[in-house]
């Protein structure tokens, strides 16, 4: 198995499907890392910003966002959109959930 590692730079887009907002704010962050990442508060704005990633030749997207209360990233509304990205880019998803529950 090969292991690839990537740092978010101008090769990896940043997206925060929350802008800058965060209900957790956890001491070890409180918000400052949504500050330099492009917001996405839609799925359609997420995918606007995958096929713009792709054509600049980005090689994938940090996909996170503030958590709310309970340590979620609320990403359910993106589900059908990572799913497109993944089929019609050829980008590397790399998606911070936060702690997930069964859905």
């Amino acid at each position: 198995m090969v292991l690839s590692l990537y740092m978010p730079d101008r090769k990896f887009m940043t997206v925060s499907v929350t802008g800058e907002e965060c209900e957790l704010m956890c001491r070890h962050c409180k918000a400052r890392f949504l500050r330099h990442m492009r917001p996405a508060l839609d799925p359609e704005t997420l995918y606007r910003l995958a096929l713009e990633a792709e054509n600049a030749r980005y090689v994938g997207m940090l996909v996170s966002g503030g958590s709310d209360p309970t340590g979620r990233v609320p990403l359910a509304g993106y589900f059908n959109t990572l799913k497109n990205i993944k089929k019609n880019t050829n980008l590397i998803l790399n998606v911070h959930t936060g702690f997930i529950g069964p859905e």
